[in-house]
């Protein structure tokens, strides 16, 4: 049986798709499968595929467009070996990254999910080393040690849904088992997120590599440029309804509250944002803390203070330009204001 099935969902993007299918194919662990399966209905990747002679490829064109998850979560389920990893049509993997992460899996059968960490490139390919780093502190990265992550549920919960370290979409090799799941429509196209948390909530572990071996394109056209607000709430809703009485509950919740009072940021930017904003400053001032409670109930409901406040960042982002979600992968809770 193959080792490992690597999915690469894909709709358009023809400028980066070779690069993404190429670093595929130069892994170093070449006992693996790569299905490609495509929401288009035009016969361009068909076309480009024609130039590789490699029986290691798979190509589905799906007959109707099934969206990001849905293409996602059909490829999971075609998969022929009991480990997978994602691979983002616009993303790159370094040469190592599935030696690095699959003997893991091999080696400790209780762990679910062996992940990484990643740079962070722009649309040209180029490093972004600050936003990187960033990034990485994050989502706790920096802090968190190689091998086996250790805890139980709590832990899990904590590093799934608060610190959201692993990213199974474009930094993790998982197995084919624990992914077949559930994805509830609602949560789409979180289903990366929803996948890590299915696998904390039934018990299983986690392995991470504290090397960075995947590189996470930033561009216009990400999906996370598009926004997520709804799935993310949805996602929030249901960990919280499953887990009231955790001790990470609360943590939980402050991270939900960061990511609202980010969105409430970037909404104030927007032409006819103000409503959307002052809705998730409202949401988010219950779960934030002091002087940052109080700003953003003031905004949520005293229009002059929303006014004043959008007046003081635009003055700020003359001299240093804001991070709007546009610039974060996807899961990355997004700076706020200061």
């Amino acid at each position: 049986m193959t080792a490992v099935s690597v999915i690469i969902p894909t709709f358009g993007r023809g400028e980066w798709f070779r690069a993404a299918l190429d670093s595929a194919l130069a892994q170093q662990l070449t006992d693996i499968e790569i299905l490609i399966g495509d929401n288009g209905r035009d016969d361009t990747k068909r076309r480009m595929l024609a130039d590789y002679d490699d029986p290691r490829i798979r190509y589905v064109q799906h007959e109707t467009n099934l969206g990001p998850q849905g293409n996602w979560v059909e490829l999971v389920r075609l998969a022929r070996s009991p480990l997978v990893a994602s691979l983002h049509d616009d993303d790159v993997w370094e040469p190592n990254f599935l030696s690095s992460l699959v003997p893991i899996l091999e080696a400790e059968p209780q762990v679910q999910m062996a992940f990484c960490d990643y740079w962070l490139i722009d649309a040209a390919g180029r490093r972004l080393e600050a936003e990187t780093d960033a990034v990485t502190r994050m989502n706790a990265r920096d802090r968190l040690p190689a091998g086996v992550v250790a805890g139980g549920l709590d832990e899990m919960l904590r590093l799934v849904a608060v610190h959201n370290a692993p990213q199974p979409a474009y930094a993790a090799v998982f197995r084919r088992d624990a992914a077949l799941i559930d994805y509830p429509d609602d949560i789409s196209p979180l289903y990366d997120i929803w996948l890590s948390y299915s696998i904390a909530r039934a018990g299983g572990q986690f392995a991470y590599v504290p090397e960075r071996l995947t590189r996470y394109r930033q561009h216009p056209g990400t999906g996370t440029s598009k926004g997520f607000a709804v799935a993310e709430d949805r996602v929030f809703e249901r960990m919280l309804a499953a887990h009231p009485d955790s001790p990470v509950a609360d943590e939980i919740r402050r991270k939900w509250a960061w990511l609202r009072w980010g969105r409430a940021a970037v909404a104030m930017d927007q032409p006819d944002g103000r409503e959307r904003s002052q809705a998730e400053f409202r949401a988010a001032a219950r779960h934030l803390d002091g002087g940052r409670r109080l700003v953003a109930s003031a905004c949520g409901r005293v229009d002059i203070a929303w006014t004043g406040l959008r007046a003081v960042r635009r003055l700020r982002n003359r001299v240093r330009p804001s991070r709007t979600r546009s610039d974060q992968p996807r899961g990355a809770a997004v700076h706020p204001p200061s």
